[in-house]
């Protein structure tokens, strides 16, 4: 991905709800997970057939991500495998160039944390922004905690951009799955 781009230039939202029922197992959607290798370090990528659900550092044990998971889709079938959108979105993790297609992502979150997600999806690689930003860009300039709280919950790290989100004051702020990572994705962008 170049400089200025967005990871809106790269992944389509389909929120999960009663429409999408394409790959329901029993009533449940059904999830294939498999750790992998990126640049950054071990994740667990996640997918429905409708699109990559989760994208999550290892950041102590395997274990400890998975729960991490399966924790957010508790109602879900959830079994070891490999799929397109797992394929298609380690292509983009490891990509420096254009990707050839979308990758889709398949939400879960309440209709603010989409909000905040997608907004996410507006910051260009080496570019940061922070709470404010997003909750003023939301017109909701008061709700930079509750900004906060969605960005903490974003199920797909990378893809979407938690990690360009700072402070106002410039500091770190959190990362779900360290600051170490956190800071190995701002040094990758060059951001300082």
């Amino acid at each position: 991905m170049k400089i200025g781009q967005r990871n809106l230039d790269f992944v389509k939202v389909v929120p999960m709800g009663e429409r999408n029922s394409a790959n329901r197992v029993a009533g449940q959607f059904q999830i294939l997970y498999k750790y992998v290798e990126t640049r950054w370090g071990r994740m667990l990528l996640a997918a429905t057939e409708i699109g990559l659900c989760y994208a999550g550092f290892v950041s102590s044990e395997e274990k400890v991500t998975l729960e991490d998971m399966k924790r957010r889709f508790a109602n879900f079938d959830i079994q070891e495998g490999w799929g397109r959108w797992q394929q298609l979105a380690l292509g983009f993790l490891e990509a420096d160039d254009d990707i050839e297609e979308p990758v889709c992502l398949h939400l879960k979150g309440t209709a603010f944390q989409l909000g905040v997600w997608k907004e996410l999806l507006r910051i260009p690689v080496g570019k940061t922004v922070s709470y404010k930003d997003i909750a003023i860009a939301l017109h909701c300039p008061r709700a930079y905690r509750a900004v906060g709280t969605a960005v903490g919950c974003n199920p797909v790290s990378v893809l979407i951009p938690c990690h360009r989100v700072l402070r106002l004051n410039g500091g770190m702020g959190g990362y779900h799955w360290g600051l170490v990572y956190k800071r190995r994705l701002l040094d990758a962008e060059n951001i300082r």
